[in-house]
């Protein structure tokens, strides 16, 4: 007999799969969520209850996907943007609710961490081996751009999960610092100079603000330095993408600049409402693209907030500042609560790493694998959990 509580067991199941395959098959990722949004369906159909929401949240993601389809109607080509608007929303919205229905409590996310350790293993060692060989640029299974931005995501909780569960054994804690340094060295690999920047500047606050001894602070911040320098010694093709970015001369460096002056003409030729997501890359290419560029088709501009000013205008920018404003402020004032648990100290460090990162890259419109991570973490953060036996054990 179909039970609530059977129900509550399966949305649950379904979401440990979605960590378990999150950094590996965005196909089956996906059937994980859709699978766990057809039993909260079926979940809300059975017992009658309304899903305790915030208003103000789905009243921010509301708005900003109305000037969307605002948008679509005014833009270059609807049928594009009405799909990409459908992709937006879905990835926003539903990892969202399921994160803050079914992954609210200390136990619930301790198990989630799990499940996103254990795919983080996989995905990250092959991202080494690949890095190992000199073909990191590759990506691992989702590619990196997208392994990049789920790795900045999950960081802050690796070293949040090391240091505030009582684990009952120390290998765990262990396990979730190596893990740390791991996803560090698959990060290096991936050659992104942008994800490299947004994680120092990461990990800078998160020493600066964590409350644990200071000597472990040093002990693990240099071990972090002395493995991100053997990385770089071990691969002179790193050394030479690090360089290039710091002096401008990498060529990926001078036509993103030359991409952002094509998104801000876009945005000063259609400033109201855009030209529509998802059409940056043809408009780009028949009408924008400047005469110095050498790259003469690509779909995005590398930097989510071009993006958004090109494609939604003003009023999109506005409404896109709001839904991460709103929810940036409430997790931190979650995580400077006195009970607030491991995973609700980690995710205001995870948004900041998504959205740094997204000054030179694109994981909302273009590799939505990882945007579709970063609701699904902040809605699981959603709710105060007390939790007595974590304490700050280091």
């Amino acid at each position: 007999m179909i039970t609530v509580s059977r129900l509550d067991t399966g949305i649950f199941g379904f979401l440990l799969l979605y960590g378990l395959v999150f950094s590996l098959s965005v196909p089956l990722a996906n059937f994980a969520m859709d699978s766990a949004v057809l039993l909260l369906i079926g979940r809300i159909f059975l017992s009658r209850e309304e899903l305790r929401l915030d208003p103000r949240m789905l009243l921010l993601a509301g708005i900003f996907l109305s000037v969307c389809l605002l948008s679509a109607w005014n833009g270059y080509n609807m049928k594009i943007s009405l799909e990409k608007t459908w992709q937006v929303g879905y990835n926003l919205v539903i990892p969202f609710v399921l994160g803050s229905f079914a992954v609210n409590t200390t136990e619930r996310r301790q198990k989630m961490l799990v499940a996103i350790s254990i795919s983080l293993v996989a995905a990250c060692s092959y991202q080494t081996y690949l890095g190992i060989l000199g073909r990191g640029s590759e990506g691992g299974f989702l590619g990196r751009l997208q392994l990049a931005g789920q790795i900045l995501q999950a960081f802050p909780l690796l070293i949040t999960g090391a240091v505030w569960i009582s684990w009952r054994q120390v290998f765990f804690r262990l396990a979730l610092l190596g893990l740390a340094l791991m996803t560090l060295a698959a990060l290096l690999f991936t050659q992104i100079r942008g994800a490299w920047i947004s994680l120092g500047a990461v990990s800078l606050l998160m020493v600066l603000m964590t409350q644990v001894q200071r000597k472990h602070k040093l002990w693990f911040t240099l071990v972090m330095i002395l493995l991100a320098g053997a990385v770089f010694l071990y691969q002179p093709k790193l050394q030479n993408s690090l360089l290039e970015g710091a002096t401008l001369q990498a060529q990926s460096v001078s036509e993103r600049l030359l991409m952002w002056k094509s998104a801000k003409n876009m945005f000063l030729d259609h400033p109201g409402l855009g030209i529509g997501l998802g059409n940056f890359g043809d408009l780009y290419e028949r009408n924008y693209i400047l005469p110095e560029a050498k790259e003469g088709r690509h779909p995005h501009p590398h930097s989510i907030y071009l993006q958004t000013l090109a494609e939604a205008g003003i009023l999109g920018f506005i409404a896109f500042a709001a839904l991460w404003g709103y929810p940036l402020r409430r997790v931190t004032r979650n995580a400077l609560q006195a009970d607030a648990d491991f995973w609700q100290k980690a995710i205001p460090f995870s948004i900041l790493g998504f959205l740094l990162y997204g000054l030179t890259d694109n994981l909302i419109y273009h590799f939505p694998a990882g945007f579709q991570f970063c609701w699904f973490l902040i809605g699981a953060s959603w709710n105060n959990s007390t939790n007595e036996q974590e304490k700050t054990c280091l």
